[in-house]
């Protein structure tokens, strides 16, 4: 009834944004293996690689809403001692945060097994490393471990025929 009342004589209603497409729409990158054989190493990659951006996107929206938590509590204090707390407290957390990144790279610095990362306590970088040190004595000398890949494929996977893909992407592109 009220589109009715709207409607002016001669003219076409306006647009809706009504969700149901009149035609079958395609998911994002539906086209992109297009003419890739199913098997191709190429395809897991692009998996791993969007699944790898997921994981990502997730820890961004974590941290944008742990960053919105903070704010609005920042906000609601009421005295300047509420303010100085959370502020205090926030920068115990993030100085934990810190140790523990810290702790993780001082043990695969010297080639420490995972479980003995925990076991580091030193408050401070030359603790760290002084206690970090020791147990590697206890270990022996290891070859530090390597970094996880931040991106890309990682190394456990094959690499496939490279010359096969780069053809396949030349003609692609003819």
């Amino acid at each position: 009834m009220a589109e009715e009342a709207n409607k002016v004589e001669g003219q076409e209603p306006a647009p809706t944004n009504d969700p149901t497409p009149t035609e079958p729409e395609k998911a994002k990158g539906d086209d992109l293996f297009e003419g890739i054989p199913a098997d191709h190493p190429v395809r897991k990659v692009v998996s791993d690689l969007r699944g790898e951006n997921a994981s990502k996107r997730q820890a961004i929206h974590e941290r944008d809403a742990s960053l919105a938590e903070m704010t609005s509590r920042l906000e609601a204090a009421k005295t300047p001692e509420e303010f100085n707390k959370l502020v205090e407290d926030h920068a115990k957390a993030i100085a934990e945060k810190d140790l523990e990144i810290t702790r993780k790279d001082v043990a695969r610095e010297f080639g420490l097994p995972a479980k003995v990362e925990s076991a580091l306590s030193g408050k401070d970088l030359e603790s760290l490393r002084t206690e970090a040190q020791e147990w590697q004595e206890l270990f022996g000398k290891r070859k530090p471990a390597p970094l996880a890949p931040s991106g890309g494929r990682t190394p456990a996977e094959p690499v496939g025929d490279a010359q096969a893909m780069a053809d396949d992407i030349r003609a692609r592109r003819r």
